[in-house]
């Protein structure tokens, strides 16, 4: 198991990567933010409302995809697909008080990487974007490995 974070202009998320690997194996990874509340409003221009200074971030992502050792025990590559949702809203002046949706990004992903290993110490970096590549973000993590 490996604690990372994906790390944004101006967002952070945190997550869990879990591998199986000996020359070839698996992985799943699960990424977030926190904040799960998706009442970001998508359907309306907001160049049509006042901004009243606040703002609203939402992000999670959850992917698998396989993993090879490339070198002895102390290096793997990884490469997966999954799917994310990123939002970016600004809070508008209405009656109710709305967030409007001005950087929306959801659906499938591809992500790569590498982990390297010494010992029961895992660090890993990676690269995930969406499919036509106009969201993309990097991880970072350290975890632990079980066995040998």
């Amino acid at each position: 198991p490996q604690l990372c974070t994906s790390i944004d202009a101006d967002q952070m998320s945190y997550g869990l990567f879990l591998g199986f690997c000996r020359k070839f194996g698996a992985y799943f990874d699960f990424q977030t933010d926190g904040n799960f509340d998706d009442d970001f409003r998508t359907d309306v221009n907001p160049n049509e409302y006042i901004y009243n200074g606040g703002t609203k971030k939402m992000r999670y992502a959850a992917s698998m995809g396989l993993m090879a050792r490339v070198w002895q025990k102390y290096l793997y590559v990884y490469g997966g697909a999954g799917y994310g949702v990123r939002r970016y809203g600004w809070d508008v002046a209405t009656n109710n008080n709305e967030t409007i949706a001005v950087d929306n990004h959801e659906g499938g992903l591809a992500e790569v990487g590498v982990i390297g290993r010494y010992k029961m110490l895992a660090l890993s970096a990676g690269f995930r974007s969406n499919f036509n590549f106009n969201y993309r973000e990097f991880s970072v993590g350290i975890g632990v490995v079980f066995g040998k």
